[in-house]
Order: C-alpha cells, then structure tokens, then sequence
C-alpha cells in the first residue's frame, strides 16, 4: 500500500503490491491499474496518495466501473495480506477440483513410482474410471497416461502374467520377472502400500509449507456447539424454538464440554434419540432458554432434530515455524493429529453405519474445497491435506478393493507360505469393487439429491476459523 492503491471488489479490499520501479506517479498508476486488470480484479474504487495526473481525468472511457478519488491521503504502512481466490465465480471450483485430482494423482503416483523403481512393467496411469477424456502414451516406457470420466479417484494397471486361449481361456501363466504378480510378496506390498505413504507424504510436505508461511492452527473451542440453520418451519429444531445463533450447551443433562469431537458426539446423541424427547439448554443474547426437542426420522430414515451446526470456535492459535527444524517438527505433529483425526471419524461411521446419502461424493468434496478456496489459499491447502489423509486413511481399511484389502491378500501368502489362489482373489475383489462403485455412484445421486433440495450441511466454517487468529 506504499504507492495507495486500494481496489475494491465487491465487500473485499484488495491491497496491491508497491514495488513498482517507476518514478512517476502516472507510471506507477498505470502499472497498478495493468496488474490489477491481469489478476482480473473487477475495480469499483481506487485511491492513490498523490495527485493523479490530467491525463488520467480526461479518460473517464477507460473502465467505467473505475472511480477515481484524488482527495484522499493514504499513509505509508506495512500490509502482509492474502489475496482470496473469489477473484472470478469459477477459480475456486478450479482450485478445489485440481487440488483433488492432484491429491489422486498423487496417490496413484506412489504406486506408480514404487512399482518403475523396481523395474515392475506398468500398463497406464489413469485418474477416474470409465471412458477416458484426455491420454497419451510414453513410447519410451509404454506407459499410458489418461483422464477418465468418473471422477471415483483413479488406478495404475499393471500386465497380467496370465495367458489365454482363443476361446478366452486361461491356459497358463507368464514367467516374466518383471510383472507384479511374479514378484516377492515383500516387493508387492511395497507397491500396494506406496500410495498410502504417498499421501501422508503430502499431507507432511503441505503441512511443512503452511508451518513456515502462514502457519498451523488449532482451534480453541468454546463449550456448546452453534446453531447456523433451521431446515424448515415444521423441523423439530424448529418446533423447539430453537434459533439461528443459538449456542446449544446441554443436551439431556450432559455438558458440551468444547472438543474437536463434539460434533460428532452432538450427532450422535441425537442419532440414537429418534421419538425421544431430549432437554436442552441454549445460549441466546447471553441468555439461558430451556427447552425440548424431539428427533424424528428424515428422509434417510435416521433421526434429526433438521439444523446445521458449527463448533463453537473461540479462537485459532497459529504456530509459525522460524526454522526446517520446527516446521518439521509441526508438520510431523499435524500430520499425525490428522491421520488420528480421519481415523477415528471413520470408525465413528462405520460403527455407528452410513449410507451413500450421508457421506459426501465427489460433487460436495469439490464444493468444500470450494468454499475454502473462496476464503483464502492457505485455507484451500489445508483442504487438500485433510483429503490426502482421508484417502490414506480410507485405503488403508481391509476391505477387498483397496489397498488395505490387498495388502491382506499378502500378508495371508507371507503367514501361510501359499497365495490365495487366484479365482478367489478375484471373485472377492470383484464384489468388493462393484459394492465400491455402487456406494460411490450413491454419493454421486445424493450429492445431486443435495444440490436440489439445498440441504442443511454440518461443517466447520472455515471463516470463523481464519477471522480469529492468534500466533
């Protein structure tokens, strides 16, 4: 702000950068106003702290959204901002879709790269599933690379070591060393498991860059959690008089006690209360309002009280690293508060059971990233770790069609001395990967269903997180 360019967009003040060269004030003007226009910064308003040059009175054509104001005296100060991604109504979905392609992609390219680094053949490298939309082949490797239309996450194929008749039949198989089948168990399960150690490895590299530029939160909860929406005027939330703001602080007698579980414990007493009628204390205006609500089933069958909630966050503290030595000391620490974060949360699930309906697919991962893109970069990278340890997390469970349930496969091989023959292996990996993409193509529908009927989504609002910060 040395130079007092101020552009304004919208309810957002963008401070644009002084270290322009030139030594005249209509250069310096005209420089700003050219990177403003190259960041497509739509200016309603700009304000410069010396005179601006008759020239630039006699082009009031040159942008008429461009207000200029030579009155005002803008003091020198040292600003350190950060710039939001809402600058255009479709770059934060572009961020937040390539921040998920590319925590995929590089899920996928631990496996690829265990598996080249072992002298492994690999067939392609692909991101989704189905029909492909974009690929090329590396004739040095023979390798293809593709986009698919199913954007389920991805796979790298690999050659089978099986040979076939004409009638389809398999008739025997390859002794090729270099196919994977053919390998050591040791050296297969290095391959299944890279992908895993991929994602932790980014959620590590992003949380190492985030310690040493804006650094790592974590949250200060205050007890109870907030009420942010009401579904409808006939919802039981509704009915019991509960309000947007609402800070519910009892629920049946028992203390919210502020945690990063709340949430979900909050949930889950309600989930286990359907047509039971629960005492709650709220918080409004200062004020202590008893009242009762009473669960019912929605449209899912599972009981809800029909509002959106937050945590009831006080406050954000922000280590900033000063050397590699405690950025990496905090990103080891985040990375592991998350993967024990993810972890329990989907033992919480499975547990208490889920449906397609109730997780979100790939439509509202994207509009999550979104609104976190729309707030500010770093908020868009912290996104992008939490989905990298999800997907480690989730692949790592013992079921057939991911990575953990492969990795079974070899662990029985190495106890047992034998493989699990190979039709067994197939028919149960089969299943498991057509009760995969079923489960997907559910979340698919609901979040479609959700998009339509505008539902009540329960999340952190990442800008209450990122509007009360403290180093």
């Amino acid at each position: 702000l040395y130079l007092g360019g101020v552009a304004k967009k919208k309810n957002t003040l963008v401070m644009l950068p002084s270290s322009l060269s030139s030594s005249s004030a209509s250069s310096k003007l005209v420089l700003l106003l050219i990177h403003a226009i190259l960041c497509n910064y739509s200016i309603s308003s700009f304000s410069y702290k010396t005179s601006i040059p008759s020239f630039c009175n006699s082009k009031r054509n040159f942008n008429r959204d461009l207000k200029l104001d030579t009155r005002q005296k803008i003091p020198r100060h040292n600003f350190n901002t950060e710039l939001s991604l809402s600058i255009t109504p479709y770059l934060p979905i572009l961020g937040s879709a390539l921040s998920v392609a590319g925590v995929v992609a590089f899920h996928e390219a631990g496996h690829f790269f265990a598996a080249r680094w072992q002298g492994i053949k690999v067939v392609s490298y692909n991101i989704g599933y189905g029909p492909k939309i974009l690929s090329f082949n590396d004739t040095k490797t023979e390798v293809e690379f593709a986009l698919r239309a199913v954007p389920l996450g991805g796979y790298v194929a690999f050659p089978q070591n099986l040979i076939f008749n004409d009638e389809g039949d398999v008739i025997g198989e390859k002794d090729d060393p270099n196919l994977l089948q053919n390998r050591p168990p040791l050296q297969r399960a290095l391959v299944i498991s890279a992908g895993v150690l991929a994602n932790i490895l980014l959620t590590f590299i992003l949380s190492f860059g985030t310690a040493f530029t804006t650094g790592i939160g974590s949250p200060v909860y205050n007890d109870g959690v907030v009420v942010t929406t009401i579904a409808s005027p006939t919802s039981p939330g509704r009915m019991a008089g509960l309000k947007v703001d609402d800070v519910i602080i009892k629920v049946n007698g028992e203390q919210l006690t502020g945690s990063d579980v709340l949430i979900e414990k909050f949930i889950s007493k309600v989930r286990t209360s359907k047509d039971v009628a629960l005492p709650i204390e709220v918080i409004r205006n200062k004020e202590i309002i008893r009242t009762t609500v009473v669960p019912r089933a929605n449209a899912n069958g599972k009981a809800s009280i029909g509002i959106g909630i937050n945590a009831n966050i006080k406050q954000i503290n922000k280590a900033v690293a000063t050397n590699p030595i405690e950025a990496t000391k905090l990103a080891a620490e985040e990375t592991i508060r998350l993967i024990q974060f993810t972890f329990n949360a989907f033992v919480r699930a499975i547990s208490t059971g889920f449906s397609g309906n109730d997780v979100g697919g790939p439509i509202a991962v994207v509009k999550a990233g979104a609104k976190m893109a729309e707030y500010s970069p770093s908020a868009l990278v912290g996104f992008a770790a939490m989905l990298s340890v999800n997907l480690a997390v989730l692949n790592s469970f013992p079921f057939p069609a991911l990575d953990g349930g492969q990795l079974v496969f070899v662990l029985v091989e190495l106890l047992s001395g034998k493989a699990v023959k190979r039709e067994v292996r197939d028919f149960i990996t089969g299943i498991a990967f057509l009760v995969l993409l079923s489960v997907g193509a559910t979340t698919i529908i609901g979040d479609i269903d959700k998009q339509l009927n505008d539902p009540i989504s329960v999340m952190m609002d990442s800008k209450s997180i990122y509007d009360n910060t403290k180093k």
